[in-house]
């Protein structure tokens, strides 16, 4: 019996012809066309009418011969997708090849997206343009330009699509779903737990999780069989066990480290099979998984190359030196070889931008490029593109040095060059002695540019002038840089996003929302306890926490039953049994005749129960049994706070903690005020605040994992914190640059982006550091289990390809010492390669910028007394600047710290006899600078002793203007109703568990009150998205009270084909095949033997809509529509005639049945909320007013193929009047 269709193979032959054409018919597109090569330059000028002609290398690169391989650097920001889509616009329009023969792979889905708009629009407009008209009529190439369906998709995408055509001949189940990186923690967690009595290990459950992914991954990467792991890793061991037998004597402390690694990984290696028997179960793969699979179908099977190069003839290969070893493998075995010297396979790369080694790229990939895809027994045939159209002069300058070095001799691209024309730009750079003047200084700049930008933007408002929007970044190395900051940024009322990343959890809004749910889930959770106690609700004070950990001190002991009366009064030991804090385990009946039992079972059945003895007493156990507070000697202030926090914990904890999880962050939100909180605290330009926004971030974090199968609030703590501690996870699937607001980010999310203004601060040489480098440890592999065995890697040295990942080799090893010698001239040369990253994601982030660089550093961190270096890269940075030979326009050094490290004994010794290194010349510091620094940091240290601590810190409200007046007018009010009043004397007295009885019974009236209200009053966000808008006119209490409690609406079939089809149609337009690497676990669920949606999707392919191109798909947008700032989507937009001002037409795609009435009337609100919004990214981008008239609107209402054109919508000012945006 046949097996069913799956959703690939069905996508598949949606998006390639069943049958392709033969080998005759493709020989006769490849044939030169009888009125001669047309020119790139006179396909560009002539018939595509563009403004400039290609460069020299485009040109070349455009025009390279149509049978080949081809690799092109290109350097950032020099034109790649516009030349890629312009060589395969050259091919089609020379004849050469038809459109659906075209595969273009890149990364990311709005890469995907970009350039594949970029080649089905030049090939529109080059129909329209009278090309055709001076062609025979029996030219295929009229055909070629009436069915352009070039497939454009990223890399994994293309994977699946492999696994889900040929994935039987493997075999595997070929409809296996893609998961994301929560639900995979999930599974992993689920899977320890079932087998928990196998675990053997000192690990904890997180770090139990991220060995099994970790090595899981790195053996997917590289294409690594379990028996070769397992086998390589015991013969590592016998060589350690070999050495120690033969030398009789231990070996060293390091060479037992290296030794127990291996060892750690072959104990724990049995959980990789039963994590992917685990996925096998389940029905689903991980990305790493598929491309797996991909690469050995099409290395293993011959079949799938042939039909592959049957189909597709000109490959373009994206961002390749980014690609792992599993997809050289993949490309390779498809299109590489020398299998087919009719192909052309083209593959664009830059090696300064690799820097993905840690995902598992492999940049050694571009330099192999060469070797693996010859043509006719030749080597690749290298191209480059180096003028850069997005950096300024001077930026570029900067940026050759950094290459120059990096690069060295090995140099396989030349320098970057200005467009002609390109500004200066404008580069200050600064190293500080401290941090904090760093930051400060930092954070002044962005606040200086972003108040000219208003004022700019004012006049112009007056005058009429178009100006450019405000953009700006700031680029961290890690998630956890970003808080400092972004709290700076906010302080002086700039416009700041932490744009996702785990550095979310650390935004003071969500930490606290964080901590209060630690501290529910596990009351021994002292640190989510002392962030609750220390921040600014509660802002607790040391003498307060000091008499807080000794109650917890003492309850330590007593429950271990050592307490020293003397220790506690009698009224604290009174109060303690009284309110019941003593483990009831110390006099349980049950456990005293568990103690007694002689049976055999006794050992394990005392195991099964928990011994008071063992018991943890925290924060939160001294909080709960702290009934006499004030009597111990806290303040009464200290002790208001303790009460009211056991208060709200413990109401939490009995009625919230079974709530689904959205339920219960909205529960502690309320509980500590916080969203009101956010809403109403003030900013120095409250139109530049953000609001909520992090919150809602956070609160779709948990709604997507409350989704999960066993998710739970024990789980997200653990995935949670899982995710902080490894400066990860918690990702957007992609980035995009945004405009009035400052976005911070790390370098590595930046990729692909740019900004007007870029700053890249902690550039100091732990962070960018060099091969020489002191501190920073390097333990991949030898001393993570997790990691792969480097002989293993796919990318490992050998002889035929030098230049790879250094292999750890002790086959030869005799002595203890050989081992500690091959460790260390293995970290040295890891070393040397990851700092060649590290450099090249310091080149990644100055090349970012369009005007303005800022790049700073500092010499000492808060809390640390031990002084850093400026990396290598700052110093030739300011090297070059303040090089007076060759003067650098628009560039200036700030200031410039002498500050840094002290060598060591063993560099300054190195130094003496002559034997400096390169680095050395840059940053040894001369006689009179080692004093400076000595003397600085004795000042430091004798400042820091003496400096008290700044404890409980100043109130939130001290910094606003007016505070300290209207503080002290309380005050006084309050001393005034208090005054004499024996009432409130005995009220202020009274007990403090009548008062929290008291207090429990107001709560519970309450939330009685709460849910049996009519009317609901909420705060409201200045970030709307339309569909929000429209659902706030349509019904304002509805939507206010999922503004208040936003619970997940219950899944309908319906909403899930209606997201299914809109992906579909996405992938339809750009070619993007199966899974994008940020698509969400179960989004491709309706499209598992959907009938309803397989109908909506042939309805879709025979209306007009399907035919035309689109010069927006699912196109993100944010604008300001009567002082809101309004995100979100639009699905499609499309463009008529010439003029880039007029002929726009915004189109929405509907699944469900065309409404009527009222409800018509408030769906038309979306669309014109989009028509303005699409007006004004116009507007912005073109430099003038585009009337919102020159932009109409649709629905196309998909089971009936009717398209609905909507008249008469609302301008901008009575939008704001129909949606109620005008009312306070």
């Amino acid at each position: 019996m046949g097996q069913p269709q799956s959703p690939r193979e069905e996508s598949t032959s949606n998006a390639h012809p069943a049958t392709p054409h033969n080998a005759q018919q493709r020989k006769a597109a490849m044939q030169e066309p009888a009125g001669g090569i047309i020119s790139p330059e006179e396909l560009a000028t002539r018939w595509l009418k563009q403004p400039y002609p290609p460069t020299p290398q485009q040109s070349a690169v455009i025009s390279a011969p149509p049978q080949g391989s081809y690799i092109v650097v290109a350097g950032a920001g020099a034109g790649k997708t516009e030349t890629m889509a312009a060589r395969v616009v050259w091919l089609v329009a020379n004849g050469f090849v038809l459109p659906e023969h075209v595969l273009g792979l890149t990364f990311t889905r709005k890469a995907a997206n970009e350039l594949g708009q970029r080649i089905r629009g030049r090939l529109e407009t080059l129909a329209r343009s009278g090309f055709r008209d001076q062609l025979p009529a029996d030219d295929p190439r009229h055909e070629a330009l009436r069915n352009i369906s070039p497939a454009v998709s990223t890399y994994d995408s293309y994977a699946g699509n492999i696994v889900g055509e040929y994935g039987l001949l493997a075999p595997v189940e070929p409809s296996g779903r893609i998961i994301s990186d929560a639900e995979k923690w999930m599974i992993t967690r689920q899977l320890l737990i079932d087998h928990d009595r196998e675990l053997t290990t000192s690990r904890s459950m997180n770090r139990m999780i991220e060995f099994i992914h970790t090595l899981s991954e790195e053996m997917d990467n590289h294409l690594a069989e379990l028996k070769d792991v397992r086998g390589e890793t015991e013969a590592l061991i016998d060589t350690f066990q070999q050495v120690e037998h033969g030398v009789g004597k231990p070996l060293s402390l390091k060479a037992y480290e290296l030794r127990d690694a291996n060892q750690e990984r072959l104990d724990l290696l049995p959980w990789i099979p039963k994590y992917w028997e685990r996925l096998k179960e389940l029905d689903v793969r991980t990305f790493g998984q598929q491309m797996t699979l991909a690469a050995k179908l099409a290395s293993e099977h011959a079949i799938v190359g042939e039909s592959q190069r049957e189909r597709f003839r000109v490959v373009m290969l994206d961002e390749y030196q980014d690609t792992s070893h599993a997809q050289r493998v993949l490309l390779r075995s498809l299109f590489g070889d020398g299998q087919d010297d009719e192909l052309a396979v083209t593959a664009v790369g830059d090696p300064m931008q690799a820097i993905y080694g840690f995902r598992g790229a492999t940049s050694s990939n571009l330099g192999n490029f060469e070797a693996d895809f010859p043509f006719r027994g030749q080597p690749a045939q290298k191209l480059e593109l180096t003028t850069s159209w997005r950096n300024p002069a001077s930026v570029l300058d900067l940026a050759n040095v950094v290459s120059s070095r990096t690069l060295g001799n090995n140099r396989t691209v030349s320098e970057l060059s200005p467009r002609e024309g390109a500004d200066d730009g404008e580069i200050p750079v600064a190293f500080f002695d401290e941090e904090d003047q760093e930051l400060e200084w930092l954070t002044d700049q962005l606040q200086q540019r972003w108040e000219s930008f208003k004022k700019r933007k004012e006049a112009a408002a007056v005058s009429g002038e178009k100006i450019d929007p405000f953009s700006a970044a700031v680029l961290v190395r890690k998630n956890k840089e970003a808080l400092p900051i972004f709290e700076l940024l906010r302080a002086k009322g700039v416009p700041v996003e932490l744009t996702g990343g785990a550095g979310l959890l650390d935004i003071p809004e969500v930490a606290d929302v964080y901590a209060t749910l630690r501290a529910l889930v596990d009351p021994e959770d002292d640190p989510a306890m002392l962030r609750l106690l220390t921040g600014p609700r509660f802002n607790l004070g040391a003498r307060d926490l000091q008499i807080l950990a000794r109650r917890a001190q003492q309850l330590q002991r007593r429950a271990k039953g050592d307490t020293d009366p003397g220790e506690m009064n009698q009224a604290a030991d009174n109060t303690a049994t009284s309110t019941g804090a003593e483990d009831p385990w110390i006099h349980n009946p049950a456990y005293e005749e568990l103690k007694s039992l002689e049976s055999p079972l006794r050992e394990q059945l005392l195991d099964a129960i928990p011994n008071p003895a063992d018991a943890t007493v925290g924060l939160a156990d001294a909080i709960a049994d702290f009934a006499d507070a004030e009597e111990q000697g806290m303040s009464p202030r200290g002790t208001r706070a303790i009460a009211e926090l056991s208060r709200e914990l413990g109401h939490l904890r009995r009625n919230c903690l079974t709530k689904p999880l959205p339920d219960l962050i909205a529960d502690i939100e309320d509980m500590i005020g916080i969203r009101t909180e956010v809403l109403t605290r003030w900013h120095r330009n409250p139109d530049d605040s953000i609001g909520t926004s992090h919150l809602d971030k956070f609160a779709q974090i948990v709604q997507d994992f409350s989704r999960l199968v066993g998710s739970n609030a024990s789980a997200l703590v653990d995935y949670l914190r899982a995710a902080h501690e490894h400066d990860a996870g918690l990702e957007p699937g992609e980035v995009e640059a945004k405009t009035d607001t400052v976005q911070i980010l790390t370098v590595h999310r930046s990729k692909g982006l740019e900004w007007d203004i870029v700053a890249v601060p902690y550039a100091h040489r732990k962070n960018f550091y060099d091969a020489e480098a002191p501190g920073i440890i390097i333990d991949r592999w030898i001393s993570k289990a997790e990691l792969l065995p480097s002989s293993l890697r796919g990318d490992a040295e050998t002889e035929g390809e030098p230049g790879g990942y250094p292999i750890y080799d002790i086959s030869h090893a005799e002595k203890s010492v050989d081992l500690t010698n091959a460790a260390e001239a293995f970290r040295a040369q890891l070393l040397a390669t990851e700092a060649q990253e590290s450099e090249r994601l310091f080149y990644v982030g100055i090349t970012r910028t369009e005007r303005v660089l800022l790049v700073s550093g500092a010499a000492y961190r808060p809390g640390n007394d031990t002084a850093l270096d400026p990396s290598l890269n700052l110093v030739l940075l300011k090297n070059r600047i303040t090089d007076a030979r060759a003067p650098l326009a628009g560039a200036s050094v700030h200031t410039w710290s002498d500050l840094g490290r002290t060598p060591s004994k063993k560099d300054a010794a190195r130094v003496d006899k002559g034997k400096a290194t390169e680095i050395d010349h840059y940053l040894y510091p001369t006689a009179e600078q080692l004093t400076a620094r000595e003397d600085y940091a004795a000042t430091r240290h004798t400042s820091a002793a003496e400096e008290q601590a700044s404890w409980p810190q100043p109130a939130p409200l001290a910094s606003r203007p007016g505070a300290a007046e209207g503080a002290s007018m309380v005050v006084d009010a309050l001393g005034a109703a208090t005054t004499g009043d024996p009432a409130n004397e005995s009220t202020a007295n009274q007990d403090m568990l009548t008062r929290q009885w008291d207090e429990e019974t107001r709560l519970l009236i309450q939330e009685h009150q709460q849910r049996t209200l009519t009317a609901v009053e909420v705060p409201l966000d200045p970030m709307l998205t339309a569909t929000q808008a429209v659902a706030m006119n349509q019904d304002p209490e509805q939507f206010a009270r999922r503004r208040r409690r936003p619970i997940p609406m219950q899944p309908q079939p319906y909403a899930k084909r209606g997201t299914a089809f809109h992906n579909w149609v996405e992938q339809h337009y750009n070619q993007a095949m199966l899974f994008d690497e940020d698509e969400m676990p179960g989004a491709s669920d309706a499209t598992l033997q959907d009938p309803q949606l397989e109908e909506l999707k042939n309805k879709f392919l025979g209306s007009e809509w399907a035919q035309r191109t689109p010069e927006s798909v699912e196109g993100s947008y944010l604008v300001n529509i009567g002082g809101f700032v309004f995100n979100g989507r639009m699905d499609a937009v499309f463009h008529e005639g010439d003029d880039p001002a007029a002929g726009w037409l915004v189109v929405d795609w509907k699944t469900g049945q065309m409404p009527t009435g009222r409800d018509m009337r408030n769906a038309e609100l979306q669309l014109a909320a989009y028509r303005l919004a699409w007006a004004k990214i116009l507007s912005r981008q073109l430099g003038v007013e585009v009337p919102v008239d020159n932009v109409r609107t649709a629905f196309f209402y998909v089971r009936t193929q009717h398209t609905h054109y909507v008249q008469d919508l609302p301008n901008e000012e009575e939008l704001i009047a129909r949606l109620g945006l005008d009312k306070p």
